[in-house]
């Protein structure tokens, strides 16, 4: 009945259940691993089979044993622990799998933390907000009086919007550094060092999702954002498609020099001092909003899974402007209780034109499991 396989990892995500669904509907066979029972990405009606794996200890030794198993033509990782340990040990799949287009290490490892990733825009002249490098607790001692607050207090490896807190005056400063560094090893299980500090930049979040050939996109989506969840720096929730020519050079400026291979997706904020884009951070692997690009013609996903599979790849940058793409389970209903503008956050609820969103109702069950995920960790993601 199927003529290819797809292993997808990380199961537990939005991420890997957009992915089951865009490939079963392709005719092709889903396999899903994931580090819980509660992987909503098990319970899609396209995945076939499943399995489990630790995140820690033991990842890489489970997912092989189980691309040994199964055979897939086409391994996909998706997001942090699996991603960085196939990237790590590409070399223990080739004899089993595919692999899809995957970035060398030091350029996963660049692009993945803050520190590293600010460094490398300064030195291709990219414009970012105005950024502090942390050495030790007394740097940030002997800065504290002088920072442009309100600013920003990222950890140096995290996802979703993670430990990021604003600061508004200097005796909060060393109280937010330590909670930051406790948040990332309690979600990471380690820190990768002190966390940088940014100036906080009012304006519109730009995001410019690519596919790269050797530094040069192949595919390429763009969308603003319209809400996020947690609000102000957790994942988008509802966004819409653009095209920004500035914004998509400065992208191709960044990637060039390092010849990326792979997706990737690159952030910026539109700063209302000046109406240019700043770059404030960047994700090296799939992102949560890929589904957005799937809907609307540009199936990142799938380019990989042909290119593993030795088709080449054409040009994929036609897509329609003004198109919506909404994560309505559940992050809109916990923005509206948190938000201070419920009477036109409502409104714009309401205004469903040229509007898609996640939710399956052919498809329900992993939107049950979402919910009990929800009750269980208190966490949306």
């Amino acid at each position: 009945m199927y003529k290819k396989s797809v292993m997808i990892l990380d199961g537990n995500t939005r991420i890997a259940l957009a992915l089951a669904r865009d490939f079963g509907r392709r005719g092709i066979r889903v396999i899903v691993g994931g580090p819980s029972m509660l992987s909503r990405a098990f319970y899609s009606k396209y995945a076939q089979e499943y399995f489990l794996y630790p995140v820690n200890s033991g990842c890489q030794d489970a997912i092989l044993a189980n691309v040994k198993k199964y055979k897939p033509d086409v391994l996909m990782p998706v997001m942090g622990k699996s991603f960085e340990t196939i990237i790590k040990n590409k070399g223990d799949y080739a004899a089993y799998t595919n692999l899809i287009p995957l970035p060398d290490y030091p350029d996963f490892k660049l692009m993945n933390d803050k520190y590293l990733l600010m460094k490398h825009a300064l030195k291709e002249n990219i414009a970012i907000p105005e950024t502090f490098f942390l050495d030790s607790t007394d740097d940030a001692e002997s800065l504290s009086e002088n920072l442009p607050y309100p600013v920003l207090v990222k950890p140096r490896v995290s996802g979703g919007g993670f430990g990021i807190g604003l600061v508004s005056s200097p005796g909060l400063l060393l109280n937010q550094i330590s909670r930051t560094h406790d948040i990332l090893s309690r979600y990471s299980g380690h820190c990768a060092g002190l966390p940088i500090i940014q100036e906080h930049i009012e304006g519109e979040v730009v995001n410019f999702y690519a596919y790269c050939e050797r530094g040069v996109p192949k595919a390429v989506f763009m969308t603003r954002t319209i809400r996020q969840y947690p609000v102000k720096f957790g994942p988008g929730i509802a966004s819409v498609s653009i095209k920004d020519k500035l914004t998509a050079d400065i992208s191709r400026k960044l990637l060039e020099p390092l010849e990326w291979e792979g997706v990737i997706s690159l952030q910026y904020i539109i700063d209302k001092r000046d109406g240019l884009p700043k770059f404030i951070d960047a994700n090296p692997r799939f992102w949560g909003t890929v589904e957005s690009p799937i809907a609307y013609g540009v199936d990142f996903p799938y380019l990989l899974f042909k290119k593993a599979i030795g088709e080449e790849i054409g040009r994929e940058y036609d897509y329609a402007v003004g198109k919506k793409f909404r994560w309505v389970l559940f992050g809109e209903p916990f923005y509206l209780l948190k938000t201070g503008s419920r009477l036109s956050t409502i409104m714009d609820y309401l205004d469903i034109k040229d509007t898609k969103c996640e939710v399956s109702l052919s498809d329900i069950l992993p939107h049950i499991v979402q919910a009990l995920n929800i009750l269980v960790s208190r966490e949306i993601r």
